[in-house]
């Protein structure tokens, strides 16, 4: 009956339209009674009669509708970004509190395109569609039920709800896209993570689509559909009778634009009011990944896949059945092939650091499972990061296993590794001495397992060995020292370094975690020159073993290292992957974990150990 009418109405001939719309007189003026005036009686107020007489045709009502639209959002879609960016912010504290600095902040930090206007194409497409159905629905309702007899209030608030009704299905998808894209920001965004990474409208649809199904474009529906209905209903049920209210008080149906402006902001301001707890839940919904979605990708990677881990017990690390970790928005799993032993492994697996608060981090937050400087392969990736990691892509785990990429370290490019959110692989998260590892798919790369004088030869550098005993003579010199020097045979390595060096060397590396290296290192140097610390001694030592007179006097600069940024890996993997750097392994497997602990904090290893983690 709905569209016989709607059929009937734009099918009538000209003479037809004009008798139903008659734009020259009132109801009260023609000759035919109207339908109107026969049934509303009291009901109806001979002002409210004389207002609903004069309809335009429904066509200009509807592109009327979706062209106000269109500008409404054009207008105002910075703000709708900066309501969105409060409302979904999954930050603890929220990084927005207020809008005037959740403005500033985003275009000062993102731009105004990409930052304040992101999801502006979703939200036109939407909008211009979804209104043109919205107010062909409501000016139909309105008429018919006015016609019918029915208190305009009552036509109003019942034509704003069944608008909204059949609008929903085309601007919900838009909405799911617009407010994902406008939470995300930019593509790539280093000041605020959502925990998706979409390139633009179209990728975000298709990534959505592929990774979570065609129905988390609909996602939060409902919610919507509990936030638009009262909220159209109101607004247009508030908005008519002001309107009413307005043109009795001019005298004329033509109440000026500042007055059109008035009502329509005070109608969509009360309604929007008494909606806004509606709106928060819609947004949170949207906004979040499907959890269906992400159960399904944690049941694929997981099936079937017992994840053998080398777990604390007192200070042995035997093998055991543990959970497939869970995969969670950003991250990846990476089924691990390889994985170093660092001297670091060592200290948290045996207890070097008791009072440190070490071995309570290790077995809260690591589970007991320690190792940083795993290489695997990729089994399942997380839907939001999908564009950065295939099924298959070999990727490197290492000490810094993710940052926040927002705060003052993270965003000046150099110094991430300061973050102060930053998780550790092996203490602060499961480590690599497991079969699989969730990690961060941002931070994940491919690093090689040998840090040593390599580099320093191919960045040009010539390098002095220090070590013990005559079988690493020929390991050293085959990695690029030119000099090496037994540590155990020499009665003054300070003299003898000064003599290849003439006035000592521009840096020293101390990798050897002894209170003995630490002392003697800076004695080492020549003016000017750097001492690096890179291993943790077991002991109590206090850098350095020189007096201050002697750091000040020389101008020496003491500085540590944990471990590489981004830049820096990038760096190493270039060198790597021109075949200037050849890593020296010693092969072992991870459930022979104990034994090469052992060999380790012995020093019989000559080169990196690394252990196979088989199934």
């Amino acid at each position: 009956m709905v569209f016989a009418r709607v059929a009937d109405f734009f099918s009538a001939s000209d003479s037809t339209k004009a008798q139903l719309v008659d734009d020259e007189h009132s109801v009260a003026q023609l000759d035919v009674p109207s339908p109107v005036t026969e049934t509303m009686g009291a009901a109806v107020e001979p002002e409210e009669v004389a207002l609903e007489a004069k309809r335009p045709p429904y066509i200009h009502a509807m592109l009327a509708g979706g062209l106000g639209g269109l500008t409404g959002d054009m207008l105002m879609h910075s703000l709708d970004t900066v309501k969105t960016r409060q409302q979904g912010d999954p930050h603890m504290p929220p990084k927005y509190t207020s809008m005037g600095s959740t403005y500033r902040t985003i275009f000062r930090q993102e731009g105004l395109l990409r930052g304040l206007y992101g999801g502006v194409v979703p939200a036109f497409l939407g909008s211009f569609s979804g209104t043109v159905i919205f107010f062909g629905t409501y000016e139909w309702t309105k008429r018919t039920m006015v016609d019918a007899g029915i208190a305009p209030p009552i036509a109003y608030f019942t034509g704003g709800l069944l608008a909204d009704l059949f609008a929903a299905p085309l601007y919900v998808p838009s909405e799911v896209l617009k407010t994902r894209l406008q939470l995300q920001g930019r593509y790539n965004n280093p000041y605020f993570d959502c925990g998706y990474n979409y390139r633009g409208t179209w990728h975000a649809a298709r990534m959505i689509v592929r990774t979570e199904g065609w129905h988390a474009l609909f996602h939060g529906f409902k919610a919507t559909l509990a936030r638009d209905l009262p909220f159209s209903a109101l607004q247009f049920a508030f908005y008519e009778q002001e309107q009413k209210l307005a043109k009795a008080w001019v005298g004329s149906k033509d109440i000026g634009l500042p007055l059109e402006i008035l009502t329509g902001a005070t109608a969509g301001g009360m309604a929007g009011v008494i909606t806004c707890p509606l709106d928060v839940v819609k947004t949170r919904i949207q906004t979040q990944q499907s959890p269906e979605a992400m159960a399904a990708f944690n049941a694929k990677a997981a099936k079937g896949k017992p994840n053998q881990a080398a777990v604390k017990n007192g200070l042995t690390a035997p093998l055991k059945e543990v959970p497939v970790p869970e995969l969670k928005p950003g991250q990846i799993l990476v089924k691990i092939n390889w994985t170093g032993l660092c001297h670091s492994d060592i200290g948290f697996l045996r207890d070097y650091w008791p009072t440190s608060g070490f071995p309570q981090l290790v077995q809260d937050l690591a589970l007991g499972v320690c190792g940083h400087e795993g290489a695997g392969e990729v089994i399942a990736v997380a839907p939001d990061v999908a564009e950065l990691w295939q099924l298959g892509d070999r990727a490197g785990i290492k000490w810094c296993a993710s940052v926040c990429r927002r705060c003052e370290f993270c965003t000046n490019g150099a110094d991430e590794l300061h973050c102060p959110k930053q998780l550790n692989s092996g203490l602060t998260t499961p480590g690599t001495f497991q079969q699989f590892v969730a990690t961060d798919a941002r931070y994940a790369t491919r690093l090689p397992d040998e840090l040593g004088v390599q580099y320093a030869k191919v960045m040009g550098m010539r390098s002095i060995a220090i070590d013990v005993g005559p079988e690493k003579e020929e390991l050293c010199k085959k990695l690029g020292a030119e000099v090496y020097i037994d540590a155990a045979k020499c009665e003054d390595l300070v003299a003898e370094v000064t003599k290849v060096t003439t006035y000592g060397a521009h840096g020293v590396i101390v990798f050897a975690p002894t209170k003995q290296c630490y002392d003697t290192a800076p004695y080492l140097l020549r003016p000017g020159g750097t001492m690096v610390a890179v291993g943790f001694p077991k002991d109590p030592t206090i850098m350095a073993g020189a007096p201050p007179t002697i750091v000040a006097m020389r101008k020496l600069n003491i500085v540590g290292s944990v471990t590489g940024t981004l830049k820096e890996v990038e760096e190493m993997l270039d060198f790597t992957a021109r075949d200037l750097v050849h890593p020296i392994l010693v092969k072992g497997k991870l459930s022979e974990l104990d034994k090469y602990i052992d060999l380790v904090a012995e020093g019989k290893i000559q080169g990196r150990a690394v252990l196979k983690v088989e199934e």
